[in-house]
């Protein structure tokens, strides 16, 4: 969409007259007009106002781009410890793993693993906060 078509819709969008649009902009109605017909453009500092008053960035003003999304935001470190203590280590998965810790050591005499911490807290459930969720791999 062109610029001046563009103008126009946002300016319809928000119940704004030529008129209204001009006194908020500090110029007059005829360059409003003249912007809407495409006869002119406004400088970029009237953009700038322009993309302001209609919250919108210059790109999707001026060049009709539409603005990426914004990344989903991440889980707070907390929340993972509470999603994983209470989705994961429940205490039906916790009996279950000490319950093969336990065959592991009689069936071979000693338990090796490359997360001690997590072994810490099936023994230790009050110590979740030891557990690391950002293994180094």
């Amino acid at each position: 969409m062109e610029f001046n078509n563009k103008l126009y819709e946002l300016r319809k969008q928000k119940g704004f007259s030529q008129e209204e649009l001009a006194n908020r902009l500090n110029v007059s109605r005829q360059t409003v007009s003249k912007w809407e017909v495409g006869d002119s453009t406004p400088d970029m500092e009237k953009l700038i106002a322009i993309s302001d008053l209609f919250g919108i960035s210059l790109d999707e003003l001026v060049l009709n781009k539409t603005p990426e999304p914004a990344p989903a935001p991440q889980p707070a470190k907390s929340e993972l410890y509470t999603d994983i203590k209470e989705k994961v280590l429940t205490d039906e998965n916790r009996k279950k793993a000490k319950k093969r810790l336990e065959d592991r050591r009689n069936n071979s005499g000693s338990i090796s693993c490359n997360r001690p911490d997590i072994i810490r807290y099936i023994c230790c459930p009050e110590r979740i906060s030891e557990v690391n969720t950002y293994p180094n791999r």
